[in-house]
């Protein structure tokens, strides 16, 4: 994820590099589908409050995105644990979007990467992201690397 989410509410997030919507918008004009795939694992969490934990991680998503100027498509993996076969790791997500949401266009994977905070670094608080890219076939870039070039 290229922004960094804070608490709660649609307005609870900040960049973590300034050059991040200048970078999204030139990959739009380079061609590219810019896509989101993202872990709200406190949506499940929040039983009693859930249709407000869906408006705040969808209200930060939009606020990025109006931000940024591009259009991005974004899937939510809203279960918990191990069993949910879209929450990363697992590729379910990925697999949806190849599918169901790429208007039958075959994604190019030598030209495709995921940019993800989740490397199993020993301050990350997953793994999640690495493993994910590795297990589609993608390269691999943490935020620091690619958004500080």
């Amino acid at each position: 994820m290229s922004a960094h989410f804070i608490r709660t509410g649609a307005d609870a997030w900040s960049l973590m590099y300034p050059s991040i919507p200048d970078k999204l918008q030139k990959l739009y004009n380079d061609g590219y589908k810019l896509v989101i795939f993202t872990n709200e694992s406190n949506i499940d969490r929040w039983k009693n409050k859930r249709q407000k934990a869906v408006d705040s991680k969808v209200g930060r998503l939009n606020n990025f995105i109006n931000l940024v100027k591009v259009p991005i498509q974004v899937y939510i993996a809203c279960g918990f644990g191990l069993t949910d076969p879209y929450r990363k790791p697992k590729t379910g997500m990925w697999h949806v979007m190849e599918r169901h949401f790429n208007s039958g266009i075959p994604v190019d994977m030598d030209q495709s990467f995921y940019v993800g905070d989740a490397a199993g670094r020993k301050n990350d608080h997953s793994d999640a992201d690495i493993k994910f890219a590795q297990d589609v076939g993608l390269k691999f870039y943490v935020p620091e690397d690619f958004f500080t070039v």
